[in-house]
């Protein structure tokens, strides 16, 4: 049976018989086959082999329009449309005009989306009986395929009507509320059929897919392979499975499908879509993004796509759209924790702490005891300004940290650096530092809070104690792009430019895609005015990650001092938005709206930059010399204004004295000649 099972791949693309073929020919006897037979053997798992028989039948001219309709049917039910036309032409010039090759064709057609010609197909068809519930349920698919789903469902509807104990119509009508994210509705259909035939692959997929957005990922896991152990030859249970396999990270597993996926149906979209999904995953950023853009949005169609896609463009940085992807899919399905943990952390980055917290209140319930909410939360208390919040959210954790014993490590490692962090926002950078030298002790190896330590101390000012940290974060990950970025930053801060130049381009040779390491290099050329270059590394970074609004004050500069004013201010705008403090971002605001020549809009805007900075430091000094400039240009511009206006008036003046001392000498003329013909008649 398996090696029967291996015969229907090599006959989904038409070629002739090998010698081994004709070798095999000689030792059975196909002409005792008859169409009872051939279906048999179809029942029995034997397709290949049936369209083995067939072809030699043909040779032998012994075959008949009925079983050129076997041998379309086994084609249409491994999606090779090509294979199945010509099979079909075969069964039509044979004399075929049963019910049976018209419903054949309209799948056929179906399979090529060319839905116009199905219904011509299913429209040319005397159908009665069974027939005509079969034309019923190919009439539904059309409409499900063109989006028509109220058609589509009113036809499945039918489709119960006509025959309530068959469990196809309501398969059918399982599928379209899927499609539509109506899980009650899909699961009250699916369980009519499951009633029907328990064991059919169809009924076992809906089953094993309506699992799979309850997020009931082993029940689902079970239907499904179940399902395809049923019938080798399905593709939509083996997407299914693609798509947990690929969420889990079992990506060895998720591949043996998409193998077989691809090897029926090389352009399907949802196993591109998994295969982008997969490339993101394993840092291929870039490569993932360009299938998704050829792919377009298959959320509308595929529900639980938008899940996928909201996690995919998470993990590239395009908050944005993860987030409208992420909130329409909990509008469908509240209960998903991961998404919801991605979309707090979104809120966060885009400066919606309290969104974050509000978001993940079900998580964090007395009775729970989720440690990853707990964290997230902590983290948007602090970006609220509220570390007392933060650290109760902490304390939490300690305790639940606490009370697994000598449980998960790792737990507790997460824990440290976030009190580390929140304990810098709050001021206390020793008491962070501390926090950090304790990791270390127990493991010398953590790199990551090796990194983290290093950070904190730059914060500090510790330069020293940062050069010591990275330092031993080279000696125990050379290679890794983390390190040399990491150390470029300590001597980009002790301004030994051309050291930290070097470690940035180490790091960037190993990452080209490494976004912190182009944002520090981008930031050490503008240091070195060098402009045009940091734009390069800058357009980079922001291109990847438009909300990263620090970047894009940067990008900013950068365009401004390479003669793109007006888009530079667009970037300020937006990083503006994001902080609003910054005087660094509201004295090049106010550059560029003066190099567009709007002056006393940039004035305004460096009187706001003004009043943000100590007048005695050196920045308040080059502002006030700045004002003091452009407020005298401002002066001359209006004075000219105020002469131009008063010469504009005066020769208006001018010319109104002209023209009415010439309309009163105009009519004096025409009195005096008026009194003139009055006195010839008189």
């Amino acid at each position: 049976m398996w090696f029967r099972g291996i015969l229907v791949a090599s006959f989904l693309l038409l070629g002739g018989c090998s010698s081994s073929e004709e070798d095999q020919a000689e030792t059975i006897d196909y002409a005792s086959y008859d169409l009872a037979g051939l279906k048999e053997l179809v029942r029995d798992g034997e397709r290949g082999f049936v369209v083995e028989i067939i072809r030699a039948r043909e040779k032998l001219a012994l075959t008949d329009a009925d079983e050129h309709l076997l041998s379309a049917k086994i084609y249409i039910s491994v999606s090779n449309a090509i294979a199945a036309d010509v099979e079909l032409e075969k069964a039509k010039r044979a004399g075929a005009s049963s019910a049976e090759y018209f419903l054949l064709l309209t799948q056929n057609y179906i399979l090529q989306a060319r839905y116009n010609k199905a219904e011509e197909a299913i429209g040319d068809a005397e159908l009665e009986g069974d027939d005509a519930y079969q034309g019923l349920l190919l009439l539904a698919d059309i409409n499900k395929a063109q989006r028509n789903f109220d058609a589509a469902r009113k036809l499945y509807q039918a489709a119960i009507v006509d025959q309530p104990e068959n469990y196809l119509g309501y398969i059918g009508a399982a599928q379209i509320e899927l499609t539509l994210g109506r899980l009650a509705d899909a699961a009250r259909f699916s369980e009519v059929a499951k009633t029907l035939a328990p064991n059919d692959p169809k009924t076992l997929f809906v089953q094993g897919a309506i699992y799979r957005y309850q997020l009931q990922t082993e029940k689902a896991t079970e239907f499904l392979e179940r399902s395809i152990e049923l019938n080798k030859t399905q593709i939509l249970p083996r997407l299914e499975l693609v798509g947990i396999y690929t969420e889990a990270g079992a990506f060895d597993k998720a591949r043996t499908h998409l193998d077989v996926v691809y090897a029926t149906a090389p352009n399907n979209r949802l196993a591109k879509f998994y295969t982008a999904l997969m490339l993101a995953a394993e840092g291929k950023p870039t490569e993932a993004e360009e299938i998704l853009i050829q792919l377009g949005d298959l959320s509308s169609a595929f529900p639980l796509a938008g899940r996928v896609y909201g996690h995919t463009l998470y993990r590239l940085g395009k908050f944005s759209k993860a987030q409208f992807h992420l909130e329409r899919f909990l509008e469908l399905v509240p209960t998903d924790r991961p998404s919801r943990l991605a979309l707090a952390e979104i809120h966060i980055r885009r400066g919606r702490p309290a969104k974050s917290l509000d978001l993940l209140s079900p998580l964090l319930g007395a009775e729970t005891a989720d440690f990853e909410a707990i964290l997230q939360a902590a983290a948007a208390a602090a970006s609220a300004g509220n570390p007392g919040l933060a650290e109760k959210f902490l304390e939490r954790a300690q305790s639940l940290v606490s009370s697994q014993g000598d449980g998960d490590v790792n737990l507790g490692r997460k824990l440290a650096r976030r009190i580390a962090t929140n304990l810098l926002a709050q001021g206390k950078g020793d008491e962070a530092v501390s926090q950090l030298r304790n990791l270390m002790a127990a493991d010398g190896q953590d790199y990551v809070s090796l990194s983290l330590l290093s950070n904190v101390q730059m914060s500090n000012g510790d330069l020293e104690g940062a050069l010591k940290s990275a330092e031993r974060m080279l000696e125990l990950a050379p290679n890794n792009p983390l390190s040399s970025n990491l150390m470029g930053a300590v001597k980009h801060r002790q301004r030994n430019w051309a050291e930290a130049k070097l470690l940035y381009d180490k790091a960037i040779d190993l990452s080209p895609d490494y976004l912190s390491a182009l944002k520090n290099r981008g930031q050490l050329f503008l240091a070195l005015e060098e402009f045009e270059e940091a734009r390069a590394d800058l357009a980079k970074v922001v291109a990847a990650s438009p909300e990263e609004y620090q970047s894009r004050g940067l990008y900013g500069r950068a365009l401004l001092e390479t003669g793109h004013a007006e888009e530079a201010l667009e970037h300020f705008l937006a990083a503006e938005r994001a902080y609003p403090q910054s005087v660094a971002l509201k004295a090049d605001h106010a550059e560029a709206l003066e190099k567009l020549g709007y002056l006393s809009s940039a004035i305004s805007k460096a009187k706001e930059a003004q009043a943000l900075v100590n007048e005695d430091s050196g920045f308040g000094r080059y502002l006030a010399a700045l004002l003091l400039d452009w407020e005298k240009v401002e002066v001359e511009r209006q004075t000219e204004e105020t002469a131009a206006r008063a010469d504009a008036k005066k020769e208006r003046d001018d010319e109104r004295k002209m023209r009415e001392e010439r309309l009163a000498n105009d009519a004096v003329k025409k009195a005096a000649e008026a009194a003139k013909e009055k006195a010839k008649t008189g």
